[in-house]
Formats: C-alpha cells, sequence, structure tokens
C-alpha cells in the first residue's frame, strides 16, 4: 500500500470492507470465489490446507499490512487454501475488480505484488526441497531462523523474540512433522542454549547457531 498515492488508496479503501473477525473465524475458504484481495489491517492470519485425512497444512502467517488472495488477479479461479484469524483481527476485503483498476494506473504497485508472490513462490519450492532433503531437526531450525529474519533483527548473539503465540503444533504443521517431534527438538534447542521460552513465546538466542544446524 506504500506505493499508492493518496488518492489512489483513497479510492481503494472507498471500495473496501473492513471487518473485524475473532480469533479462530474462518475468513476464507476453498468454496469461495476468488474476486476479493485482502489486507491485514490489525492482528494475525493463518493460510492452510487440509490433507485427505483433516491434518492443517500451514503456509504462512500474514501480520498487519500483509496481503493476501492476491492469486484471484492473476486468474487463480476458486481459493484452494483456507484463511484464519489466530486471534482478533481486523482485516480490509477490497474487490479485485478495484486492485485491478488502480494496479493498471500503478507500476510499482503492479512490481510489488509481483515480488510478493514470486517470494511465495520461492518459499513452496524451499519447503518442497527442505521436506525431502533435510531431517525435522533442520527444518524447525531453518523455520525459527526464517522467523527471526521477518523481526528484521536476527544478527548474531543478539535474541529475537519471535512474534503472537506460535505452538509446537504450529511449526509441526508448517514443516510437515508431528507435534511429538516438534517438541523434543524444542527441548534439546533449549538444552543447548539456541532457544528460550518466555511468556508462551519462543525466543531464539543465538540465530547463528542455529543457521549451523542447517547446514550440519
Amino acid at each position: 500500500m506504500s506505493a499508492l498515492s493518496p488518492t489512489q488508496r483513497a479510492s481503494l479503501e472507498k471500495d473496501a470492507v473492513k471487518r473485524t473477525h475473532r480469533k479462530g473465524t474462518v475468513i476464507s475458504g476453498p468454496d469461495d470465489e476468488n474476486d476479493r484481495v485482502n489486507l491485514v489491517v490489525s492482528g494475525r492470519v493463518k493460510i492452510y490446507s487440509l490433507s485427505a485425512c483433516g491434518n492443517e497444512i500451514i503456509f504462512r502467517f500474514c501480520g498487519p499490512n500483509s496481503f493476501f488472495g492476491i492469486a484471484g488477479l492473476f486468474g487463480a479461479g476458486q481459493r484452494n487454501v483456507f484463511s484464519e484469524a489466530v486471534e482478533d483481527t481486523e482485516v480490509m476485503s477490497i474487490s479485485s475488480a478495484s486492485v485491478e483498476r488502480v494496479v493498471s494506473e500503478n507500476p510499482a504497485l503492479a512490481m510489488s505484488l509481483i515480488r510478493v508472490l514470486s517470494s511465495r513462490i520461492r518459499q513452496a519450492h524451499e519447503a518442497i526441497r527442505e521436506f525431502v532433503f533435510c531431517d525435522a531437526r533442520s527444518r524447525v531450525a531453518h523455520l525459527l531462523v526464517k522467523l527471526a529474519e521477518i523481526e528484521d533483527d536476527a544478527n548474531p548473539g543478539v535474541p529475537v523474540r519471535l512474534k503472537g503465540k506460535m505452538t509446537h503444533q504450529d511449526i509441526a504443521d508448517m514443516i510437515g512433522a508431528t507435534r511429538q517431534t516438534v517438541t523434543e527438538i524444542i527441548n534439546e534447542f533449549k538444552r543447548q542454549g539456541y532457544v528460550k521460552s518466555e511468556a508462551r513465546a519462543i525466543v531464539i538466542l543465538d540465530c547463528q547457531r542455529l543457521r549451523d544446524l542447517i547446514t550440519d
């Protein structure tokens, strides 16, 4: 949204609908038409799919100023994922037609959306590669490092507190492992001084030590 002029932003917001979703509310699902783009105003949204046996596969979490549902701009048809509020969340929903109109007038916004999609494609490719070639311990370490880097503070020796309440089940659903396996790995990381728990949040004590685990 920072790429928009005040006039363009006002035009989008005029056509937008803001809704507050309580924690645990499913905002959209696979059966919904993919004709709106959503922007998280506050709170946090989980993007996930369900396996044939009902297990969650989490692709990402979207925080404030993050878009989701933008694939519809590129002719993706119906949605194939769920979006769910993991805490009380306000979402601005904008019609795809309105976004397309503003994008056609603003190449910078178009490039910004392309970069978002490109980043998500790279993340999907990384996840596939890790699942094939890396063990669960390396996958947990890599995920924690990526989450720390999102905080823009993944420097050696500098503790990083991950925002939001990330449960062991959430981590398991993001890396394709069981909750028990993740709990054992996190407890191992705690004993080795890589991470600690603080007020139900994960604090990474040294990202570099976790990076070293990925390349071992």
